[in-house]
Protein backbone atom coordinates (compact mmCIF):
# COMPACT_ATOMS: atom_id res chain seq x y z
CA UNK A 1 0.00 0.00 0.00
CA UNK A 2 1.05 3.38 0.09
CA UNK A 3 1.53 4.03 3.47
CA UNK A 4 3.64 1.28 3.70
CA UNK A 5 5.63 2.02 1.09
CA UNK A 6 5.67 5.82 2.48
CA UNK A 7 6.72 3.90 5.85
CA UNK A 8 9.38 2.22 3.91
CA UNK A 9 11.38 5.62 2.36
CA UNK A 10 11.29 6.79 5.70
CA UNK A 11 13.30 3.94 7.03
CA UNK A 12 15.84 4.07 4.21
CA UNK A 13 16.21 7.79 5.08
CA UNK A 14 17.97 6.78 7.77
CA UNK A 15 21.63 5.51 6.23
CA UNK A 16 23.58 7.20 3.84
CA UNK A 17 22.70 7.25 0.01
CA UNK A 18 25.99 5.90 -1.13
CA UNK A 19 25.70 2.56 1.18
CA UNK A 20 22.51 1.93 -0.60
CA UNK A 21 23.52 2.72 -3.72
CA UNK A 22 26.24 0.29 -3.39
CA UNK A 23 23.92 -2.29 -2.50
CA UNK A 24 22.56 -3.55 -6.00
CA UNK A 25 19.40 -5.89 -4.40
CA UNK A 26 18.55 -3.06 -2.02
CA UNK A 27 18.39 -0.68 -4.77
CA UNK A 28 16.65 -3.18 -7.20
CA UNK A 29 14.32 -5.05 -4.84
CA UNK A 30 13.29 -1.24 -3.23
CA UNK A 31 14.33 1.76 -4.75
CA UNK A 32 13.45 0.91 -7.83
CA UNK A 33 10.04 0.09 -7.42
CA UNK A 34 9.21 2.76 -5.18
CA UNK A 35 10.31 5.48 -7.72
CA UNK A 36 8.61 3.51 -10.20
CA UNK A 37 5.61 3.60 -7.85
CA UNK A 38 5.68 7.56 -7.60
CA UNK A 39 6.55 8.01 -11.18
CA UNK A 40 3.01 6.53 -12.29
CA UNK A 41 1.28 8.06 -9.57
CA UNK A 42 -1.04 11.52 -10.08
CA UNK A 43 1.28 14.40 -8.67
CA UNK A 44 -1.47 14.95 -6.16
CA UNK A 45 -1.93 11.62 -5.07
CA UNK A 46 2.00 11.34 -5.06
CA UNK A 47 2.47 15.18 -3.09
CA UNK A 48 -0.77 13.38 -0.90
CA UNK A 49 1.00 10.25 0.33
CA UNK A 50 4.47 11.87 1.53
CA UNK A 51 2.44 14.79 3.00
CA UNK A 52 -0.99 13.81 4.13
CA UNK A 53 -0.58 13.16 7.73
CA UNK A 54 -2.11 15.40 11.07
CA UNK A 55 0.27 17.52 12.64
CA UNK A 56 -1.06 19.06 16.07
CA UNK A 57 1.15 21.76 17.87
CA UNK A 58 0.00 22.51 21.41
CA UNK A 59 1.78 25.19 23.06
CA UNK A 60 1.74 24.61 27.16
CA UNK A 61 4.31 27.31 28.57
CA UNK A 62 3.38 26.67 32.05
CA UNK A 63 3.12 22.77 33.25
CA UNK A 64 2.92 21.52 36.88
CA UNK A 65 2.81 18.49 38.90
CA UNK A 66 -0.31 17.88 39.78
CA UNK A 67 -1.53 16.74 43.46
CA UNK A 68 -5.20 15.36 43.90
CA UNK A 69 -6.42 16.25 47.49
CA UNK A 70 -9.70 13.79 47.15
CA UNK A 71 -11.70 13.62 50.15
CA UNK A 72 -14.17 10.70 50.66
CA UNK A 73 -17.13 10.94 48.60
CA UNK A 74 -19.40 11.96 51.02
CA UNK A 75 -17.60 14.76 51.96
CA UNK A 76 -18.01 18.40 50.79
CA UNK A 77 -15.46 20.87 50.79
CA UNK A 78 -16.41 23.65 53.74
CA UNK A 79 -13.93 26.61 54.02
CA UNK A 80 -12.41 27.07 57.35
CA UNK A 81 -12.36 23.11 57.97
CA UNK A 82 -10.30 20.57 58.58
CA UNK A 83 -9.97 18.34 55.53
CA UNK A 84 -9.03 14.75 55.56
CA UNK A 85 -7.87 13.26 52.18
CA UNK A 86 -9.95 9.71 51.67
CA UNK A 87 -6.27 9.37 49.55
CA UNK A 88 -3.70 11.34 47.17
CA UNK A 89 -3.18 11.19 43.20
CA UNK A 90 -0.13 12.98 41.86
CA UNK A 91 -0.11 13.64 37.88
CA UNK A 92 0.44 15.99 35.33
CA UNK A 93 -0.53 19.64 34.92
CA UNK A 94 -0.86 22.74 32.96
CA UNK A 95 -3.51 23.60 30.26
CA UNK A 96 -0.97 22.76 27.56
CA UNK A 97 -0.69 19.58 29.15
CA UNK A 98 -3.67 18.77 29.71
CA UNK A 99 -4.87 19.57 25.65
CA UNK A 100 -2.15 17.41 24.85
CA UNK A 101 -3.38 14.80 26.90
CA UNK A 102 -6.58 14.69 26.30
CA UNK A 103 -5.69 14.30 22.13
CA UNK A 104 -3.43 11.52 23.29
CA UNK A 105 -6.91 9.64 24.37
CA UNK A 106 -8.35 10.20 21.24
CA UNK A 107 -5.34 8.71 19.25
CA UNK A 108 -5.30 5.77 21.45
CA UNK A 109 -8.68 5.07 20.86
CA UNK A 110 -8.25 5.86 16.82
CA UNK A 111 -5.66 3.39 16.91
CA UNK A 112 -6.92 0.92 18.64
CA UNK A 113 -10.40 1.16 15.94
CA UNK A 114 -8.86 2.03 13.13
CA UNK A 115 -5.11 1.77 11.97
CA UNK A 116 -1.50 2.13 14.10
CA UNK A 117 -0.53 5.00 12.31
CA UNK A 118 1.28 7.99 14.01
CA UNK A 119 -0.41 10.70 14.79
CA UNK A 120 2.30 13.56 15.45
CA UNK A 121 0.78 15.93 18.80
CA UNK A 122 4.06 18.04 19.51
CA UNK A 123 3.98 19.70 23.22
CA UNK A 124 5.84 22.46 23.29
CA UNK A 125 6.55 23.80 27.08
CA UNK A 126 9.32 24.43 29.64
CA UNK A 127 9.46 21.65 32.27
CA UNK A 128 11.15 23.13 35.33
CA UNK A 129 14.34 21.18 36.92
CA UNK A 130 14.50 19.07 40.20
CA UNK A 131 12.55 15.97 41.05
CA UNK A 132 9.06 17.64 40.08
CA UNK A 133 10.32 17.99 36.26
CA UNK A 134 11.59 14.70 36.37
CA UNK A 135 8.07 13.02 37.47
CA UNK A 136 5.94 15.07 34.50
CA UNK A 137 8.24 14.14 31.46
CA UNK A 138 8.47 10.75 32.37
CA UNK A 139 4.32 10.60 33.14
CA UNK A 140 4.32 12.34 29.10
CA UNK A 141 6.57 9.45 27.91
CA UNK A 142 5.30 6.67 29.69
CA UNK A 143 1.38 7.24 29.92
CA UNK A 144 0.70 9.27 26.89
CA UNK A 145 2.93 8.34 24.27
CA UNK A 146 4.18 12.02 24.09
CA UNK A 147 7.72 13.00 23.09
CA UNK A 148 10.07 16.04 23.95
CA UNK A 149 10.94 17.26 20.92
CA UNK A 150 9.90 21.17 22.03
CA UNK A 151 10.64 20.54 25.57
CA UNK A 152 13.19 23.34 27.08
CA UNK A 153 14.70 22.35 30.87
CA UNK A 154 14.97 25.38 32.13
CA UNK A 155 16.94 26.09 35.72
CA UNK A 156 14.38 27.35 37.60
CA UNK A 157 12.03 24.44 39.64
CA UNK A 158 8.79 23.42 38.23
CA UNK A 159 5.34 24.39 40.27
CA UNK A 160 3.40 21.79 41.96
CA UNK A 161 -0.94 22.82 41.66
CA UNK A 162 -3.31 21.28 44.19
CA UNK A 163 -6.45 20.49 43.96
CA UNK A 164 -9.05 19.87 46.94
CA UNK A 165 -11.84 17.42 45.40
CA UNK A 166 -15.06 17.57 47.53
CA UNK A 167 -18.61 15.51 46.62
CA UNK A 168 -19.84 18.97 45.65
CA UNK A 169 -17.50 21.00 44.48
CA UNK A 170 -13.43 20.97 43.90
CA UNK A 171 -10.82 24.27 44.87
CA UNK A 172 -6.98 24.62 43.09
CA UNK A 173 -3.95 25.80 44.97
CA UNK A 174 -1.38 27.14 42.75
CA UNK A 175 2.14 27.28 42.97
CA UNK A 176 4.19 30.18 41.50
CA UNK A 177 6.06 29.81 38.52
CA UNK A 178 9.57 29.58 38.36
CA UNK A 179 11.10 32.70 35.64
CA UNK A 180 12.15 31.86 31.89
CA UNK A 181 15.59 33.36 31.11
CA UNK A 182 15.96 34.62 27.55
CA UNK A 183 18.57 31.99 26.21
CA UNK A 184 15.46 29.15 27.65
CA UNK A 185 13.27 31.66 25.47
CA UNK A 186 15.27 31.55 22.36
CA UNK A 187 16.21 27.85 22.74
CA UNK A 188 12.30 27.14 22.78
CA UNK A 189 11.41 29.08 19.41
CA UNK A 190 14.45 27.68 17.40
CA UNK A 191 12.55 24.42 18.56
CA UNK A 192 9.27 25.43 16.82
CA UNK A 193 10.51 26.69 13.95
CA UNK A 194 12.68 23.88 13.08
CA UNK A 195 9.90 22.05 13.94
CA UNK A 196 7.05 23.41 11.70
CA UNK A 197 9.17 24.31 9.48
CA UNK A 198 8.81 28.22 9.71
CA UNK A 199 5.41 30.19 9.37
CA UNK A 200 6.02 31.72 6.15
CA UNK A 201 5.83 28.31 4.75
CA UNK A 202 2.67 27.82 2.42
CA UNK A 203 3.31 23.98 3.00
CA UNK A 204 3.70 23.92 6.53
CA UNK A 205 2.73 20.55 7.93
CA UNK A 206 0.97 21.85 11.00
CA UNK A 207 -2.60 21.49 10.21
CA UNK A 208 -3.67 22.56 14.12
CA UNK A 209 -2.05 25.41 16.74
CA UNK A 210 -3.35 25.24 20.02
CA UNK A 211 -2.27 28.12 22.50
CA UNK A 212 -2.95 27.52 26.25
CA UNK A 213 -3.25 29.52 29.72
CA UNK A 214 -0.90 31.41 31.30
CA UNK A 215 3.03 32.10 30.58
CA UNK A 216 5.76 31.87 33.36
CA UNK A 217 7.77 34.90 34.84
CA UNK A 218 10.33 35.75 31.91
CA UNK A 219 8.21 35.64 28.78
CA UNK A 220 7.56 38.94 27.22
CA UNK A 221 3.47 39.62 26.19
CA UNK A 222 4.39 38.99 22.42
CA UNK A 223 5.38 35.26 23.25
CA UNK A 224 2.20 33.64 22.03
CA UNK A 225 2.34 35.80 18.98
CA UNK A 226 6.02 35.00 17.82
CA UNK A 227 5.52 31.16 18.34
CA UNK A 228 2.20 31.53 16.04
CA UNK A 229 4.40 33.56 13.31
CA UNK A 230 6.59 30.88 13.42
CA UNK A 231 3.94 27.80 13.43
CA UNK A 232 0.67 28.82 11.82
CA UNK A 233 0.31 28.95 7.76
CA UNK A 234 -2.31 29.05 5.41
CA UNK A 235 -4.01 25.33 6.14
CA UNK A 236 -3.72 26.02 10.12
CA UNK A 237 -6.77 25.99 12.18
CA UNK A 238 -5.81 27.96 15.61
CA UNK A 239 -7.06 27.35 18.94
CA UNK A 240 -6.38 30.08 21.58
CA UNK A 241 -7.59 29.50 25.84
CA UNK A 242 -5.70 32.00 27.03
CA UNK A 243 -6.31 35.46 29.03
CA UNK A 244 -1.97 36.64 28.48
CA UNK A 245 -0.65 37.87 25.73
CA UNK A 246 -4.11 38.78 23.89
CA UNK A 247 -3.63 41.85 22.43
CA UNK A 248 -0.24 40.87 20.56
CA UNK A 249 -1.98 37.67 19.31
CA UNK A 250 -4.69 39.01 17.95
CA UNK A 251 -2.93 41.54 16.30
CA UNK A 252 -0.82 38.74 14.54
CA UNK A 253 -4.13 37.26 14.02
CA UNK A 254 -5.36 39.76 11.71
CA UNK A 255 -2.65 39.68 9.43
CA UNK A 256 -1.10 36.77 9.61
CA UNK A 257 -1.70 33.04 7.64
CA UNK A 258 -4.25 30.92 9.29
CA UNK A 259 -7.30 28.78 8.24
CA UNK A 260 -9.43 29.64 10.99
CA UNK A 261 -8.89 30.50 14.38
CA UNK A 262 -11.40 30.65 17.84
CA UNK A 263 -10.85 31.91 21.03
CA UNK A 264 -12.17 29.51 23.39
CA UNK A 265 -12.80 30.93 26.63
CA UNK A 266 -14.41 30.27 30.26
CA UNK A 267 -17.48 32.89 30.54
CA UNK A 268 -16.48 34.55 34.37
CA UNK A 269 -13.01 34.92 32.63
CA UNK A 270 -14.93 36.83 29.66
CA UNK A 271 -16.23 38.91 31.81
CA UNK A 272 -13.18 39.84 33.70
CA UNK A 273 -11.10 40.19 30.81
CA UNK A 274 -13.85 42.78 29.08
CA UNK A 275 -14.20 44.47 32.68
CA UNK A 276 -18.01 43.47 32.66
CA UNK A 277 -19.41 42.93 36.40
CA UNK A 278 -21.49 40.02 36.11
CA UNK A 279 -24.81 40.76 37.60
CA UNK A 280 -26.28 37.44 38.79
CA UNK A 281 -23.15 35.29 40.08
CA UNK A 282 -21.10 35.12 42.98
CA UNK A 283 -18.58 32.44 42.21
CA UNK A 284 -17.06 31.22 38.87
CA UNK A 285 -19.48 27.88 39.77
CA UNK A 286 -22.76 30.17 39.02
CA UNK A 287 -24.32 30.57 35.89
CA UNK A 288 -23.87 33.28 33.93
CA UNK A 289 -26.34 35.17 32.35
CA UNK A 290 -27.12 35.49 28.34
CA UNK A 291 -27.33 39.53 29.16
CA UNK A 292 -23.59 39.10 30.32
CA UNK A 293 -22.62 37.27 27.98
CA UNK A 294 -24.13 39.35 25.19
CA UNK A 295 -22.62 42.48 26.92
CA UNK A 296 -18.83 40.86 27.46
CA UNK A 297 -18.88 39.91 23.90
CA UNK A 298 -19.25 43.09 22.79
CA UNK A 299 -17.17 44.71 25.26
CA UNK A 300 -14.35 42.60 24.83
CA UNK A 301 -13.81 43.36 20.65
CA UNK A 302 -14.05 47.36 22.04
CA UNK A 303 -11.14 46.69 24.19
CA UNK A 304 -8.87 44.66 22.73
CA UNK A 305 -9.77 46.49 19.00
CA UNK A 306 -10.27 42.83 17.79
CA UNK A 307 -10.11 43.32 14.15
CA UNK A 308 -11.63 41.81 10.87
CA UNK A 309 -10.26 38.86 10.65
CA UNK A 310 -8.51 38.33 13.81
CA UNK A 311 -10.65 35.83 15.00
CA UNK A 312 -13.49 33.57 13.60
CA UNK A 313 -15.48 32.12 16.94
CA UNK A 314 -15.51 32.49 20.46
CA UNK A 315 -16.24 29.28 22.27
CA UNK A 316 -17.45 30.24 25.75
CA UNK A 317 -17.64 27.85 28.64
CA UNK A 318 -19.34 28.00 32.01
CA UNK A 319 -18.72 24.73 33.76
CA UNK A 320 -22.09 22.65 33.93
CA UNK A 321 -24.08 25.78 32.71
CA UNK A 322 -25.11 25.96 29.17
CA UNK A 323 -22.29 26.84 26.67
CA UNK A 324 -22.14 29.63 23.63
CA UNK A 325 -20.83 29.68 20.71
CA UNK A 326 -20.02 32.69 19.20
CA UNK A 327 -19.79 33.47 15.50
CA UNK A 328 -17.72 36.69 14.15
CA UNK A 329 -20.03 37.54 11.20
CA UNK A 330 -17.61 38.82 8.08
CA UNK A 331 -19.57 42.11 7.18
CA UNK A 332 -17.85 45.15 5.42
CA UNK A 333 -18.43 47.77 7.91
CA UNK A 334 -15.00 49.39 8.28
CA UNK A 335 -16.48 51.99 10.51
CA UNK A 336 -18.19 49.70 13.22
CA UNK A 337 -16.43 49.77 16.52
CA UNK A 338 -16.76 45.85 16.45
CA UNK A 339 -17.52 43.23 14.83
CA UNK A 340 -20.99 41.95 14.57
CA UNK A 341 -21.68 38.40 15.93
CA UNK A 342 -24.38 35.98 16.72
CA UNK A 343 -24.64 33.36 19.46
CA UNK A 344 -25.54 30.09 19.78
CA UNK A 345 -26.59 28.29 23.05
CA UNK A 346 -24.94 25.23 23.30
CA UNK A 347 -26.27 22.00 25.56
CA UNK A 348 -24.30 20.71 28.47
CA UNK A 349 -25.57 17.54 30.26
CA UNK A 350 -25.94 17.64 33.91
CA UNK A 351 -24.03 14.74 34.84
CA UNK A 352 -25.30 14.81 38.65
CA UNK A 353 -28.83 14.40 37.42
CA UNK A 354 -28.09 12.02 34.84
CA UNK A 355 -26.25 9.87 37.41
CA UNK A 356 -28.47 7.07 38.90
CA UNK A 357 -25.94 5.98 41.73
CA UNK A 358 -25.80 7.58 44.68
CA UNK A 359 -23.26 9.68 45.94
CA UNK A 360 -21.18 10.69 43.06
CA UNK A 361 -17.84 12.50 42.86
CA UNK A 362 -16.53 14.55 39.38
CA UNK A 363 -13.42 15.77 39.16
CA UNK A 364 -13.68 19.06 37.03
CA UNK A 365 -10.13 20.26 36.89
CA UNK A 366 -8.71 20.08 33.29
CA UNK A 367 -12.03 19.85 31.98
CA UNK A 368 -11.93 23.10 29.84
CA UNK A 369 -9.10 21.76 28.84
CA UNK A 370 -10.18 18.69 27.74
CA UNK A 371 -13.84 21.08 25.74
CA UNK A 372 -10.50 22.58 23.97
CA UNK A 373 -8.90 19.24 23.02
CA UNK A 374 -12.26 17.57 22.03
CA UNK A 375 -13.40 20.96 20.05
CA UNK A 376 -9.90 21.06 17.92
CA UNK A 377 -9.76 17.58 16.98
CA UNK A 378 -13.34 17.52 15.61
CA UNK A 379 -13.08 20.93 13.79
CA UNK A 380 -9.74 19.77 12.01
CA UNK A 381 -11.23 16.59 11.49
CA UNK A 382 -14.64 18.26 9.48
CA UNK A 383 -12.44 20.93 7.66
CA UNK A 384 -10.47 18.43 6.50
CA UNK A 385 -11.98 16.27 3.83
CA UNK A 386 -14.66 17.82 1.25
CA UNK A 387 -16.98 14.34 0.87
CA UNK A 388 -16.95 10.86 1.71
CA UNK A 389 -13.97 9.84 -0.19
CA UNK A 390 -11.74 12.54 1.40
CA UNK A 391 -12.89 11.08 4.86
CA UNK A 392 -11.61 7.73 4.45
CA UNK A 393 -8.13 9.17 3.15
CA UNK A 394 -7.71 12.14 5.61
CA UNK A 395 -5.13 12.20 8.31
CA UNK A 396 -6.68 13.25 11.86
CA UNK A 397 -7.00 12.83 15.37
CA UNK A 398 -10.88 10.93 15.26
CA UNK A 399 -11.42 7.58 14.96
CA UNK A 400 -13.92 5.94 11.98
CA UNK A 401 -16.65 5.32 14.97
CA UNK A 402 -16.64 9.07 16.07
CA UNK A 403 -16.36 10.61 12.61
CA UNK A 404 -20.07 8.14 12.32
CA UNK A 405 -21.23 9.75 15.24
CA UNK A 406 -20.87 13.41 13.96
CA UNK A 407 -22.27 12.41 10.83
CA UNK A 408 -25.29 10.93 12.94
CA UNK A 409 -25.79 13.99 14.49
CA UNK A 410 -25.24 16.30 12.01
CA UNK A 411 -28.03 14.91 9.68
CA UNK A 412 -29.96 14.80 13.25
CA UNK A 413 -29.38 18.91 13.86
CA UNK A 414 -29.95 19.52 10.42
CA UNK A 415 -26.57 20.95 9.96
CA UNK A 416 -25.09 21.10 6.46
CA UNK A 417 -21.23 19.64 5.41
CA UNK A 418 -18.84 21.52 5.15
CA UNK A 419 -20.89 24.77 6.28
CA UNK A 420 -17.97 26.37 8.37
CA UNK A 421 -20.28 27.35 11.30
CA UNK A 422 -22.57 24.33 11.32
CA UNK A 423 -18.89 22.41 11.37
CA UNK A 424 -17.94 24.66 14.52
CA UNK A 425 -21.20 24.08 16.62
CA UNK A 426 -21.07 20.37 15.98
CA UNK A 427 -17.02 20.62 16.73
CA UNK A 428 -17.66 22.34 19.74
CA UNK A 429 -20.46 20.20 20.65
CA UNK A 430 -18.22 17.08 20.82
CA UNK A 431 -15.68 18.98 22.82
CA UNK A 432 -17.97 19.82 24.91
CA UNK A 433 -19.11 16.06 25.76
CA UNK A 434 -15.55 15.32 26.16
CA UNK A 435 -14.68 18.22 28.90
CA UNK A 436 -17.99 16.48 30.82
CA UNK A 437 -16.55 12.77 30.15
CA UNK A 438 -12.95 14.13 31.73
CA UNK A 439 -14.80 15.13 34.69
CA UNK A 440 -15.44 11.21 35.17
CA UNK A 441 -11.87 10.31 35.87
CA UNK A 442 -9.94 11.48 38.67
CA UNK A 443 -6.65 12.20 36.56
CA UNK A 444 -6.78 15.40 34.63
CA UNK A 445 -8.30 15.65 31.19
CA UNK A 446 -8.11 11.78 30.63
CA UNK A 447 -11.52 10.60 29.31
CA UNK A 448 -13.13 7.57 27.72
CA UNK A 449 -14.13 7.76 23.96
CA UNK A 450 -17.48 5.76 24.64
CA UNK A 451 -18.53 7.95 26.90
CA UNK A 452 -17.94 10.98 25.66
CA UNK A 453 -20.14 9.47 22.25
CA UNK A 454 -22.64 8.68 24.45
CA UNK A 455 -22.88 12.72 26.28
CA UNK A 456 -22.87 13.96 22.72
CA UNK A 457 -25.86 11.60 21.74
CA UNK A 458 -27.68 13.18 24.52
CA UNK A 459 -27.35 16.74 23.76
CA UNK A 460 -29.76 18.64 22.39
CA UNK A 461 -29.42 20.91 18.89
CA UNK A 462 -27.64 24.49 19.20
CA UNK A 463 -30.27 27.17 19.71
CA UNK A 464 -30.09 30.69 17.91
CA UNK A 465 -30.52 33.73 20.38
CA UNK A 466 -31.46 36.78 18.45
Amino acid sequence: SHNKMSRTAMRLTKYPLESLMSTTTVASLIILPLLCLIATMPVSEALSSATKSSKVVVVGLNAALQKRFVLSPSAKLVPGSVHRADHMEEGVGGKGQDVAISLSCLVSDKRKMDDDEEMDIALAQFIGAGAEGEQVLSLLRTNFCLDDALTVRPEAKLRTCTTIVGSDCSTELVEPSGSIQQDELDSLMAKVHAKCGGGDNDASVVDALCIMGSMPPGCPSETYADIYSRAAADNTLVLIDSVVGVQPLLQSLSTGKKKGAVLKINASELCRLANVEQEESTSEADKTSEKDIRKAVTSFFQTFKVGKGALDYMAITDGRHPAHLVEILKDDNEDASSPSFQILKMDVIDLLSTNDNEPITLYPIGAGDTVAAGTLAAWQCLSSFQGEQDQKQSRNLLSRKVQDLLATKRKAWGLTANIENDDMALAFAFGLACGSASCLQEENSVFEVEDAMGLLGKMGKPQSLS
